[in-house]
């Protein structure tokens, strides 16, 4: 048997020796320079050959590379988030990460400075394996693929509803809002659950009337328009959840009885 080296070894470990060094330099298993769908053992001052834990895996393994001394857990990708707290928080709370890790380490790239990410849960949308990602602004949809990514944005203000679908392994998250609706299926039961739940209660959040003086200083300004331009505007702050149902069915029968 021939134990030489082949070209293409020999080629990959001259640009592992020449790859930039990670952001954060300690000691640990790093997106691997050369393909980020996998790690790398970072030794601390080098890149090693030791690779592995890319998206294709099931499970993550726990210790090390043999012979370096190190028994880290490799990491779900929620370690790459540029040191988002909030970011690995979530992701420590997810029972499957199985072909989302991609998502997990840029998923700070698509996020707002002031945005915090509340739950995670890995699902399909159409083809596409992602994240399904809850913040305090948006549900979104997060797929990076090679041939590019796929979202589904939705802003809080414009869900109607966030429910689950069961099925007998997996569940499934049903969006619906304004206009749009997403099923995304092969959610993990008790992931899938633990987003509803806190979407639920961001919906409850942001449907909250705003105080009695703001809600009649938006009222007084739609007055000065004609009955039908009232009715339009008060619609939309009732959409956006500024004007409750029953304020806006009170004022719309007072403005009907204007025409």
């Amino acid at each position: 048997m021939d134990l030489k080296p082949t070209i293409k070894q020999m080629f990959n470990v001259a640009q592992i020796k020449t790859a930039a060094p990670p952001k954060d330099r300690e000691q640990g298993w790093k997106t691997d320079p050369l393909n980020s769908k996998q790690y790398r053992w970072w030794d601390g001052k080098a890149w090693t050959e030791h690779a592995g834990g890319g998206a294709g895996e099931t499970e993550a393994t726990t210790a090390g590379p043999t012979g370096t001394g190190a028994s880290p857990t490799q990491p779900t990708g929620a370690e790459f988030s540029e040191n988002r707290p909030d970011i690995e928080a979530a992701a420590q709370r997810l029972k499957m990460t199985m072909g989302a890790k991609r998502e997990l380490s840029r998923l700070h790239e698509i996020l707002g400075d002031e945005e915090k990410v509340l739950e995670l849960a890995r699902g399909t949308y159409g083809s596409r394996v992602g994240l399904i990602v809850l913040t305090d602004q948006r549900i979104l949809f997060y797929n990076e693929g090679w041939t590019g990514s796929v979202n589904q944005d939705l802003p809080l203000r414009e869900c109607r509803s966030v429910a689950v679908g069961s099925g007998i392994v997996y569940s499934s998250v049903l969006i619906q809002a304004r206009g749009n609706s997403v099923a995304i299926s092969k959610v993990v039961k008790d992931d899938a659950a633990r987003i509803v739940k806190a979407a639920r209660e961001q919906l409850h959040r942001v449907r909250q009337p705003q105080s009695a003086v703001q809600t009649q200083g938006l009222i007084d300004a739609a007055a000065a328009k004609s009955p039908m331009e009232q009715l339009k505007q008060l619609a939309e702050l009732r959409d956006a959840g500024v004007v409750t149902e029953e304020e806006f069915e009170a004022k719309k029968a007072e403005l009907l009885g204007r025409i």
